[in-house]
């Protein structure tokens, strides 16, 4: 894989990541699996490779508060295990980010809340 816009050539952890992410649905967001992957190519791109496995993902599906009703919500928890990491994506506004990015490009009609967690504190 040549350099794309200045960016190095792809690491093999990184090529892998994005061969998974895009056989999966083809850049659109249908399942949990989905979200799941790519989650972790952002957290590849973003992070680093050597920092993707202190970060930890958790996803689940519960009751959110809509506008007249409680109704279902995709909760995605990102947890960091380091400050220096936590400090980064706050700066970064990684969960607005993230919450933007999958509703853009996924077909869930529920509210999708993204949270950064860090597990130090």
């Amino acid at each position: 894989v040549h350099a794309m816009g200045g960016a190095d050539k792809a690491s093999v952890d990184a090529r892998y990541e994005l061969l998974r992410y895009y056989t999966l649905t083809n850049d659109r967001l249908y399942t949990r699996m989905d979200v799941d992957a790519f989650l972790r190519k952002e957290i590849m791109l973003a992070f680093g490779k050597e920092e993707a496995p202190r970060i930890y993902i958790r996803i689940r599906i519960e009751g959110a508060g809509g506008a007249r009703m409680l109704q279902r919500g995709l909760y995605i928890d990102l947890e960091f295990k380091d400050r220096k990491n936590y400090e980064d994506a706050k700066h970064l506004n990684f969960d607005t980010l993230m919450q933007q990015r999958i509703t853009n490009l996924s077909c869930i009609a529920m509210p999708i809340i993204v949270t950064l967690k860090n597990l130090e504190e």
